[in-house]
């Protein structure tokens, strides 16, 4: 696909993303909390997930219920081309960041490795059911998400109409390791 063609799938996935309407979107968000929450539940993966904007599927309330069991999330910060990962334990160590993205207070909440038994909860315009993903187009999880040490597992999530057969693909970029779409396991761990 040329770069003029990944623009315009980008562009028409991101416009359906945004139309999901409210009570589909809840829906959604809720099956998707709990189809994960079950990875998690015991404490022994540590959860890393992101912030959603622009009609991204909103994982706030996986997010908040980590946060009552008394563990951090580590959230990602923009920091040039890549990623870095922050251990959050509330809403009042975010402050708006790049790209309007509440990103974690650096000041309050220094950048740490991510944890050795870890789950990553990876955002995106597109997928394939093989789980290959169309992020934003910064190349930021492209660049964070190589040479991950065996512990550490990454989920796309998206809403169905994100599911696409095919995407273009780059040498650089890594598919996901299981995908939920609408709350459903369509590439399992």
């Amino acid at each position: 696909m040329s770069p003029v063609d990944k623009s315009q799938l980008r562009a028409r996935l991101r416009r359906d993303r945004r139309q999901v309407p409210p009570q589909e979107r809840q829906a959604v968000e809720a099956r998707t909390v709990a189809a994960l929450d079950p990875l998690l539940a015991d404490g022994a993966v540590a959860l890393c997930a992101y912030m959603a904007l622009g009609g991204e599927l909103d994982l706030s309330g996986l997010i908040r219920r980590e946060w009552a069991r008394g563990r951090p999330v580590w959230l990602p910060r923009v920091r040039r081309s890549a990623l870095g990962w922050h251990a959050v334990t509330d809403d009042d160590l975010l402050l708006p960041g790049a790209y309007g993205i509440p990103e974690p207070d650096a000041t309050r909440c220094p950048e740490d490795p991510l944890p050795p038994r870890c789950l990553i909860v990876v955002p995106g315009i597109g997928f394939t059911a093989a789980g290959m993903r169309l992020g934003q187009g910064g190349g930021f999880y492209d660049r964070s998400l190589v040479d991950l040490g065996a512990g550490v597992r990454t989920v796309g999530v998206a809403f169905g109409c994100q599911l696409v057969d095919r995407l273009p693909e780059d040498p650089w970029d890594r598919p996901v390791d299981a995908l939920l779409v609408d709350g459903d396991w369509v590439l399992s761990l």
